[in-house]
């Protein structure tokens, strides 16, 4: 900030003030001899079955069936979903429906039954917690024209699976199951590691003496709320909706801003 004074046109010197905050100070406290519990997690047989689960899903085929539609299904269809949020999806679009996989309340037991060449009507409501907030709560009108039902087939738990899965680079399921376990244990153990380190932080921070200018705050609050704000234009989600769906005001969202702007500010002045 600056303020200029008055003056007149002489040989007297130009005097002017300027404002500019003043440089952080920080008083380190205790940062050696620190000790803190780092944890340890243990991988259990069922946490190695539950991620190759996972995998053998993704390695799932699907193909074509001459039947109506059943649970778990894939079925390819031209889908148009008329709400006054979106009118641009009154028109017929090609959908992948994976059904008993995330469709609204209602969607699966209407699709369930049809057939090839089957088209069918009806309305359903968006839940109020629907992920996507201009669609919570409101009521479409679906129609749908099925071209194609295929049979989801998860592939034996064999050693073809892990052959499928590694692109060859693994030749026997016990193996995989193996690599499985010690790709787990690793994030687990850099998880720990992360948390004893974030630990150690903190208890610095609490024996410092942090002293910064509110400008250095400002400059980040006002960086994640464009970071926000970019990211919400770039879905289509309004301001209003996103504030709601995570239950606060912008008050409320200024202020987690805030909190979280200066715990970054405190830790990289510190580190």
């Amino acid at each position: 900030k600056i303020e200029l004074q008055p003056f007149e046109l002489s040989d007297a010197p130009f005097i002017f003030k300027a404002v500019v905050p003043v440089a952080p100070q920080v008083e380190l406290g205790q940062y050696t001899g620190l000790t803190v519990e780092r944890k340890v997690y243990q991988i259990t047989d069922e946490a190695v079955d539950k991620q190759l689960e996972r995998l053998r899903d993704r390695a799932a085929d699907y193909p074509k069936v001459e039947r109506p539609v059943e649970d778990g299904d894939l079925v390819i269809a031209d889908v148009a979903a008329i709400t006054n949020a979106r009118p641009e999806a009154a028109d017929f679009r090609p959908t992948m429906i994976q059904i008993g996989e995330g469709n609204i309340p209602g969607f699966d037991e209407e699709v369930i039954g049809l057939s090839v060449g089957d088209e069918k009507s009806f309305t359903l409501t968006y839940p109020d917690d629907y992920p996507e907030p201009e669609l919570a709560g409101e009521t479409a009108d679906f129609s749908v024209k099925i071209n194609e039902v295929r049979r989801k087939e998860l592939p034996p738990l064999d050693d073809a699976l892990a052959v499928k899965i590694t692109n060859g680079t693994i030749a026997t399921l016990d193996a995989f199951k193996a690599d499985l376990r010690s790709d787990l244990e690793k994030s687990l153990r850099e998880s720990a590691e992360n948390e004893a380190d974030q630990a150690i932080v903190d208890q610095i921070l609490l024996s410092s003496t942090i002293k910064f200018p509110p400008q250095l705050t400002e400059a980040e609050v006002n960086e994640d709320a464009q970071s926000l704000m970019a990211r919400l234009e770039k879905e289509g989600v309004p301001l209003e909706d996103y504030l709601e769906r995570t239950g606060r005001t912008r008050e409320q969202l200024i202020a987690d801003f805030t909190l979280a702007a200066e715990k970054r500010i405190r830790i990289g002045l510190v580190l």
